[in-house]
């Protein structure tokens, strides 16, 4: 299923994992 849902990236994961914890770095710096 992750190639149908992005058969233009080779790893899926890896950008969306980063992107993950940058937003979760941000989420968390402007909280706190």
């Amino acid at each position: 299923h992750i190639d149908q849902a992005q058969p233009q990236s080779p790893d899926p994961q890896r950008p969306e994992r980063l992107l993950r914890m940058a937003f979760q770095g941000i989420n968390k710096g402007t909280e706190n």
